[in-house]
């Protein structure tokens, strides 16, 4: 983010971040997990117990699960993480 000062670019990534419908990241969230959307919580952390998938991508399934259990995140911070639901990957194994 670019800005005049440190203050005005967090402001502006916050007013960006308003912008992204929490609803589409949810539902990203869920398909990469492979799990129903009503089973993640927003304020909660994931689940314990979500199986691998066996029919989709599970580099994706095992990173998001990583990053969300090492940075003790909720679902709506792992959704931020994943640059609002997982367009961001390549970002979060650097």
């Amino acid at each position: 983010m670019i800005a005049s000062t440190e203050a005005e670019a967090k402001r502006r990534e916050q007013e960006l971040w308003e912008l992204v419908p929490i609803e589409y990241g949810l539902g990203r969230l869920a398909n990469i997990l492979q799990v129903d959307p009503d089973i993640l919580k927003l304020e909660e952390r994931l689940p314990e117990n979500l199986p691998l998938p066996v029919n989709s991508n599970q580099t994706m399934f095992k990173v998001a699960v990583d990053v969300a259990r090492r940075g003790n995140l909720t679902g709506r911070e792992l959704i931020k993480a994943l640059g609002g639901g997982g367009q961001c990957f390549h970002c979060l194994t650097m």
